[in-house]
């Protein structure tokens, strides 16, 4: 195969290995593309050893545990069969590839559209790559889910996103902050301190993370060099504190993100007014990006040019 080869990835009770498609970057098997069911080959005395993805032949579709392909009633390889088995040609509901932008207008996304069934059926038969590639394009549309959108069918299959609880932590001299990050299809690229990452374009150094100290810092970046930053393609970043126990031990704690463009019934419900701290109205999210050049770079009606996003500015603030 030209980008995926054969490599072997940990089980998930650690005791053995399986080899399944995978780049080299990827700690998890790659999601089969679309007609590609999963073919797996197993020990006699039932261990997984091996995955792989095998083409459907014309005239059958995927079956819904993404392990076998079933016979269609007509013939059309380029068509997506649904549940009473008929070949249709795909369609996408409008609603589900759409951004909100902020000025309210509403724009159709390109890559949204060519991904989001794909990825949505590899999500449902547990291909974690998938699932986060499902979770990225739900950031991208800003967690919307009074309409049908990418967060609506993520939270049908894995309620994960959105932050939930929150534990007392013990304070420690210096706010540790790590990023896991990962590329828009879901590829897991590893973990980089905050001082380290795109975040932290300005070169903060780790004293200003102190904690007890107000620190502000401005600079100016050409939008170039923005794009230049993320490498052509948002990276996505859940936050996590690192922080010692009473014990001595390091703990890692999921960071509560308000991301001010999420909407809530027309309204953006984490935008405080002047006089307000808090608002009983929050939603509470667990990832973020930095840079967007992809989902909104062709739009469809041909009257806009390409729509780059970014954040206009980022807090971190600790209360104790």
């Amino acid at each position: 195969m030209s980008e995926k080869e054969l490599r072997k990835k940990v089980s998930e009770d650690g005791f053995s290995c399986i080899e399944c498609p995978m780049s080299e970057n990827e700690t998890q098997c790659s999601s089969c593309p679309f007609r590609h069911f999963v073919q797996r080959t197993i020990s006699a005395d039932g261990i997984l050893k091996a995955e792989n993805c095998k083409k459907c032949p014309a005239n059958n579709k995927v079956s819904i545990h993404g392990d076998t392909c079933i016979l269609c009633l007509k013939t059309d390889d380029s068509c997506e069969c649904q549940d009473d088995e008929t070949c249709q040609k795909a369609e996408v509901n409008k609603m589900l590839i759409m951004i909100e932008l902020e000025n309210g207008s509403q724009e159709s996304s390109n890559y949204i559209a060519k991904n989001i069934k794909r990825v949505i059926q590899g999500c449902k038969n547990n291909n974690m790559q998938a699932c986060q590639h499902l979770a990225n394009i739900c950031v991208l549309q800003n967690y919307r889910i009074e309409e049908l959108s990418a967060c609506t069918e993520f939270e049908k299959i894995a309620k994960s996103m959105h932050y939930g609880s929150f534990d007392e932590n013990r304070p420690n001299s210096f706010l540790e902050i790590i990023l896991l990050q990962f590329t828009l299809n879901g590829t897991f690229l590893g973990m980089i301190s905050l001082s380290e990452s795109n975040l932290n374009t300005c070169s903060q150094q780790k004293d200003k993370f102190h904690f007890g100290t107000f620190y502000r810092m401005e600079c100016f970046i050409q939008l170039q060099h923005l794009i230049q930053l993320s490498g052509g393609q948002p990276i996505f970043s859940d936050l996590y504190i690192v922080f010692m126990n009473k014990f001595g031990q390091k703990q890692m704690y999921a960071v509560p993100i308000i991301n001010e463009n999420i909407r809530s019934r027309g309204e953006f419900v984490n935008r405080l007014m002047p006089n307000e701290v808090f608002n009983s109205k929050w939603i509470l999210t667990r990832r973020l990006y930095f840079v967007d050049s992809i989902s909104l770079n062709a739009l469809n009606n041909g009257q806009h040019s390409a729509i780059i996003r970014f954040p206009e500015k980022i807090d971190i603030r600790v209360q104790i």
